[in-house]
Formats: structure tokens, C-alpha cells, sequence
């Protein structure tokens, strides 16, 4: 990954991260990146597929409680190109 795009995702990280803390939001924002179109998009869409089914099943159990709130996740995915 490039220098660029690295900053660009760590950009958006820090201002997801940011932006929820602020609004008080009850969701946590997973972030991937990985090849997720070219010769090695299968290994990536296997990762996606990984970490969402994860996701789903934390979720569907009512996600996770920390400190007497309730929060669930949300995957956020991005190529690599």
C-alpha cells in the first residue's frame, strides 16, 4: 500500500473514531484493508468474509457491554489497490 493511501485510511480511522466518540455513538468501527479486487481479491473477500461473519454473530447475540453500555460493530472495508 502506498504512503498515500496509508494516511488516507489512517485519516479516515482517526476520524471514525472521532466522530463516534463525539456523537456518543453505541457502535464500534472495525476498519479493513486489503486486496480486494486484482489477481488476489479471493484472499482478501476471504478476510471480509472472515471478520463479517464474526461480526454478525457478536451482533446477533446483542453485541458487547462495557461498562454498562451496550455497543455493536460495523465493518468499514477498503482496497488496497
Amino acid at each position: 500500500m502506498s504512503k498515500r493511501n496509508s494516511f488516507i485510511f489512517i485519516t479516515a480511522m482517526i476520524l471514525a473514531i472521532t466522530w463516534t466518540t463525539i456523537a456518543g455513538a453505541a457502535e464500534i468501527v472495525i476498519g479493513f484493508t486489503g486486496p480486494l479486487s486484482g489477481p488476489a481479491a479471493e484472499y482478501g473477500q476471504d478476510c471480509v468474509t472472515g471478520v463479517d461473519l464474526a461480526i454478525r454473530d457478536i451482533n446477533g447475540a446483542g453485541g458487547i457491554t462495557v461498562g454498562g453500555k451496550n455497543y455493536t460493530f460495523r465493518l468499514e472495508k477498503m482496497d488496497d489497490l
